[in-house]
């Protein structure tokens, strides 16, 4: 079952998220291989949450990448899918929605044990269900490419990246998406990318700063900075 969120809410919460987001710095891509390495971060068990700020601006793959192939994806975001493989199986979940190139969006996805959930901009976008516990590899996770091929490079923005190890709600997702307060203090938060100046993981656990491969760069993303 999956339900598609309406050009009207995306464009609502665009309006309201993107004001927030003023004159920071992003991670930005301009072509492979180029991205940032966070080390080997397992989420276990059968919870997750994997947010983050993109804007396209070429034809990009992977924005959150912590896998190889089908059947080996302890977890996998791109800017019209995510991927996990469980206990019981790979599953793709596809968003159907169209991202425009050159447009400020938040992604999320959700996994809780029951069903595979996709939301951009704090909408839901798909639902699909699946169950199992998450299977962890050794692949070190990078943001904006696949760390063990080097050739699915995302092309364009990302920012506030959050790796969680628990399912956090619409309500949650919403509540925070453009900047999330005490980040040492938030419970399941395993990363935190905020990308001003530097790769440090904001959620304090300096085993999982970022480690820039190639020549990634940080400046302002425009995108959402021109939205009134």
């Amino acid at each position: 079952m999956k339900r598609f969120v309406s050009l009207l809410s995306l464009f609502v919460i665009l309006l309201v998220f993107t004001q927030d987001v003023r004159g920071q710095q992003a991670l930005y891509i301009p072509n492979g291989p180029n991205y940032v390495s966070i080390g080997d971060l397992d989420v276990a068990g059968n919870q997750i949450t994997v947010e983050a700020i993109i804007t396209k601006t070429g034809n990009g793959v992977n924005i959150v990448s912590k896998h190889t192939a089908p059947g080996n994806v302890n977890y996998l975001m791109r800017p019209g899918s995510a991927e996990i493989t469980t206990t019981n199986g790979y599953i793709n979940a596809v968003t159907g929605f169209n991202l425009v190139q050159g447009q400020c969006y938040h992604l999320a996805f959700t996994y809780n044990g029951s069903s595979l959930d996709y939301y951009v901009n704090g909408c839901l976008a798909s639902s699909t269900p699946h169950t199992g516990n998450l299977v962890t590899n050794d692949f070190a996770t990078g943001i904006g490419d696949q760390s063990n091929c080097q050739c699915e490079s995302w092309i364009g923005y990302i920012d506030e990246v959050r790796i969680w190890n628990v399912a956090r709600t619409q309500a949650e997702i919403q509540a925070n998406m453009m900047n999330l307060p005490a980040p040492t203090t938030q419970l399941g938060l395993l990363a935190y990318y905020k990308f001003d100046g530097n790769y440090t993981n904001a959620q304090g656990n300096a085993t999982w700063n970022g480690t820039p491969v190639g020549a990634p760069q940080l400046q302002a993303n425009a995108a959402c900075a021109n939205v009134d």
